[in-house]
């Protein structure tokens, strides 16, 4: 509900809706006292000929005129009295004298004992000293102001609720089509530049977005293209004489072998060494780019956790028992949605990084935990860790934990695994347990199956 009101649309119909309800309520107002101080004007000019045509009359005949107004009042908004030079009652339907104004020809307001309603009032002064009073309940006045209450009243409810059904309804689909967006871009910053934002249909400024967003999208596509065509094409042609070059200088060693000395052998057996690193590095970084070159999703399965335990299980029991390294694994009965075969790939680096970076009598542990929305793969151990001028840059391309091991390795570290995540939307968690370190692999909602 929150995002409704964060739209334009709800803001706007909210807005036109006060603007509209205080012009309703100005205009009611005007046309209430308008009509009401017409309605008075006139009413006084009636009472004040009333009086005039009764006072003109002998006493007796005046009484008699008296009553017989008010007796004939159908509508009953009529009162009168005749009171003596002491207050005291004569004739009429006001038994008590009001109070007296000080202007005795001109109407007043008066409130009565007995009379329930505020009336318009005129005394007049007898010649005989006696007090004439007349006055009218504007009735209709009553019923105005209760007919445009009732009116503005029933004009603000339709007007509020045709307001907030159209606001509602626009901004339900604005905060759809955001939605929308929001998803879209979000499976496009995991580095899955196919998709494309459809079109809302709404003619307003969110399409002229969507329009401009794809356009974006077209290009940053095109470029990334080009930039995996570049790599890949100088992978390839670095590749190919590199190793024709290793073989060269296998030739080379094997020669020399027989007619060299052994300061000879070793220069050559560092260049073979070297030569071989950067084959290893030029097929790591060709297989991350494959990685982040595939669309999200794709090639994904539901599959038991037991069948990455069991590789992994036969893969480093032989390497635990040589290195001297215990190697445990503690599953759980769940199941992901993932590439089985980049999962396990990136749960081999982490495992064959902690055998490569342990000394000897270590423990490493490969867990598997799943729960009913979210699944953890963590790989930790207690060895030496890492330093905290390397722990920023461990999964960085070319970086390599400064353990002071002598362990050859490609340099590219976590590289590989962060790809992995990346593509499949899982999150990569370093920790330094000091010793020993920790890395998990999160995957949230992993019993979720994607409809792309």
């Amino acid at each position: 509900m929150k995002s409704l009101f964060k739209t334009t649309y709800f803001r706007m119909s909210f807005i036109a809706l006060l603007v509209s309800a205080l012009c309703i309520v100005i205009l009611s107002l005007s046309v209430y006292y308008q009509a009401r101080n017409i309605l008075i004007v006139q009413n006084d000019q009636a009472i004040f000929n009333q009086v005039n045509t009764i006072s003109m009359l002998p006493i007796d005949k005046m009484i008699q005129a008296l009553n017989n107004r008010l007796t004939n009042d159908y509508r009953q908004v009529f009162y009168g009295g005749v009171f003596d030079s002491t207050g005291e009652y004569i004739a009429g339907n006001i038994t008590t004298e009001p109070p007296r104004n000080e202007y005795s020809i001109k109407p007043y307001r008066a409130r009565i004992a007995g009379i329930p309603n505020e009336i318009r009032m005129v005394r007049k002064e007898l010649a005989n000293g006696d007090v004439l009073y007349f006055g009218v309940y504007i009735k209709l006045i009553s019923e105005m102001k209760l007919i445009i209450f009732t009116a503005t009243l029933t004009c603000l409810a339709f007007m509020s609720l045709g307001a907030g059904i159209i606001g509602v309804i626009r901004s339900v689909k604005t905060v759809r089509d955001l939605m929308d967006i929001q998803e879209i871009t979000r499976v496009i910053s995991q580095g899955d530049f196919r998709q494309r934002i459809h079109n809302m249909t709404g003619n307003n400024e969110i399409d002229t977005l969507v329009e401009h967003i794809n356009i974006m999208l077209e290009d940053i596509e095109k470029l990334t293209g080009e930039i995996y065509a570049i790599n890949k094409n100088i992978s390839h042609n670095l590749f190919s004489p590199l190793i024709r070059l290793r073989g060269v200088i296998s030739e080379i060693s094997q020669l020399a072998a027989i007619n060299t000395g052994k300061k000879e052998q070793e220069v050559l057996s560092i260049a073979e060494s070297e030569i071989e690193m950067i084959l290893k590095r030029f097929s790591a970084l060709q297989r991350i780019s494959s990685i982040e070159s595939r669309t999200k999703y794709s090639g994904m399965s539901f599959f038991h956790l037991s069948e990455l335990k069991n590789d992994i299980e036969e893969i480093f029991e032989p390497y635990s028992v040589e290195t001297g390294t215990k190697f445990e694994v503690l599953d759980s009965d769940g199941f992901i949605y993932a590439d089985k075969g980049l999962l396990f790939e990136a749960i081999f680096n982490l495992v064959e990084n902690s055998f490569k970076y342990c000394p000897s009598g270590s423990i490493i542990t490969l867990i598997f935990s799943s729960s009913k929305n979210k699944t953890n793969i963590v790989v930790q151990d207690n060895g030496n860790g890492i330093t905290d001028e390397n722990y920023l840059d461990i999964i960085n391309r070319y970086s390599r934990a400064d353990g002071g091991y002598d362990v050859s390795g490609t340099g590219i570290g976590l590289s590989i695994v962060s790809s992995v995540a990346r593509l499949h939307g899982f999150e990569l968690q370093i920790e330094n347990l000091n010793p020993g370190l920790k890395v998990a692999l999160i995957a949230e909602n992993s019993n979720y199956r994607p409809s792309v």
